[in-house]
């Protein structure tokens, strides 16, 4: 049976979503997956938004007020995750993607989809 399978806020921990996926779930070459865009990617989003240009000396008292908290909350791994120290080079398909990336709804099974939340996933049964 294919599975389409939905997946939020990955903390950039794409190498151990991938063990994590092929070692529990055991996916078919034909099973779909989703990942939702949550408040980590929020966060690199803003601050990616707000970060001057590299390069750029002054950005007239404007503070970024995201990249703190962002680089706290998985940014600094996410960062030397593409080999960076700089967040303006993260490759922009990346920033694309998160920007195209459908918002994060609940977690369990609904209408033939999983659901997995970073919060734990509960009971999820398959109505088949």
């Amino acid at each position: 049976m294919i599975k389409r399978w939905v997946i939020p806020d990955i903390h950039g921990c794409v190498k151990t979503v991938r063990k994590l996926i092929e070692n529990q779930f055991c996916p078919i070459p034909q099973d779909v997956f989703y990942f939702l865009m949550d408040n980590h990617e929020e966060f690199m989003l803003k601050s990616v938004e707000q970060e001057p240009p590299s390069g750029k000396f002054f950005n007239l008292g404007k503070k970024n007020l995201y990249k703190e908290s962002w680089l706290a909350n998985g940014g600094i791994e996410c960062l030397k995750s593409f080999g960076l120290t700089n967040m303006n080079e993260i490759p922009k398909e990346y920033i694309d993607w998160a920007n195209e990336a459908p918002r994060r709804k609940r977690t369990g099974y609904h209408d033939g989809f999983y659901f997995i939340s970073p919060q734990g996933t509960g009971n999820i049964t398959s109505p088949n």
